[in-house]
């Protein structure tokens, strides 16, 4: 770590314009597309439905971060003889 100190930029914590730019920019489209978006799914086959639709989850709800159990598990010895 370099102990310098931290010249222009954002501060931490300051959201970044860009992205919350480009946020608002896809969220426009797909409002204004709606009625599209659904009677494209409406013409997919079931799975293909299905799979879009769990692909478009991952845009609408956020992933959890896995959880790290403080115990840590002890490995096991490899050896290997060549």
């Amino acid at each position: 770590m370099n102990n310098r100190k931290k010249h222009g930029g954002r501060t931490k914590g300051t959201p970044n314009k860009q992205t919350a730019k480009i946020k608002e920019v896809v969220h426009s489209l797909l409002a204004d597309n709606i009625d599209q978006l659904q009677n494209d799914l409406d013409l997919l086959e079931p799975k293909d439905r299905i799979n879009t639709m769990l692909k478009l989850l991952d845009y609408a709800i956020p992933k959890k971060k896995p959880e790290i159990e403080e115990e840590t598990e002890e490995l096991a010895d490899i050896t290997i003889e060549i």
